[in-house]
């Protein structure tokens, strides 16, 4: 019960009476929620209840449209906030196994050359009716005056010095030194390397020669031979390989 204070009205009392008498009310509508709810149940057609629950919802639609409205933004942010601070060790798994999946799409893209590679000097092979034995070159020339690479291949495999190398598209180069499993390769663009050749096209002989800067040069070609830019230049094999 409020007491005098002075003159006037104690302001705990007021305080408590307004507490208590808040929490009856909260009762109080919990109370006849539940009994709007079991009456409304229990209507099979239609009655009093059942159109009072209808109103409620109708009214309080847009007040929950509302709320709804105001709280997205707030969720969003949660999630961002969430993704901010996930952990140091999660970012880390993320990152490695970005990792992981970089270097496995690496690896197929290089065994699809790989089997273009092959089919292509298994088709030169068919072609020419060739007796071959396939190798990989597994390092190039180790000085600036030469242009060698050194095949996985050698004496044991049946290769020999003298013997021509090819790739997919034809003559790279010939077998100057042969061990025991490896061999040493002279490039036709060495300086040093010289391949009997001809036009394929008027079959004008010559010798293609290397060169320090990498390109090919026609040589000894007889001045009545036809020769213009543009024409295909093979090995003819008068050399003997």
């Amino acid at each position: 019960m409020p007491t005098l204070n002075g003159g006037g009205l104690s302001s705990s009392g007021l305080h408590k009476d307004n507490s208590g008498s808040g929490g009856r009310l909260a009762v109080v509508f919990v109370v006849l929620s539940l009994v709007m709810f079991t009456m409304s149940a229990r209507e099979t057609n239609g009655g009093f209840f059942t159109t009072v629950k209808a109103v409620y919802s109708t009214v309080t639609t847009p007040v929950r449209y509302v709320g709804v409205v105001v709280t997205a933004p707030f969720q969003g942010l949660g999630n961002v906030f969430a993704n901010l601070t996930a952990s140091q060790k999660s970012l880390s798994e993320l990152k490695a196994e970005n990792e992981k999946l970089k270097a496995r799409n690496a690896e197929l893209e290089e065994a699809e050359k790989t089997s273009e590679r092959l089919e292509d000097l298994l088709s030169l092979q068919s072609t020419y009716k060739l007796k071959s034995k396939a190798a990989r070159i597994i390092s190039g020339s180790t000085d600036s005056w030469s242009d060698t690479v050194t095949i996985d291949k050698g004496s044991s495999s049946g290769l020999a010095v003298g013997m021509p190398v090819t790739d997919s598209r034809g003559a790279i180069g010939q077998i100057v030194s042969c061990g025991a499993t490896s061999s040493t390769v002279r490039l036709v663009t060495d300086e040093n390397s010289s391949v009997s050749a001809m036009v394929q096209s008027s079959r004008a002989q010559g010798i293609l020669a290397g060169s320090a800067d990498g390109t090919l040069h026609l040589k000894l070609i007889s001045t009545d031979s036809t020769v213009k830019v543009g024409d295909t230049v093979v090995t003819s094999g008068l050399g003997g390989v």
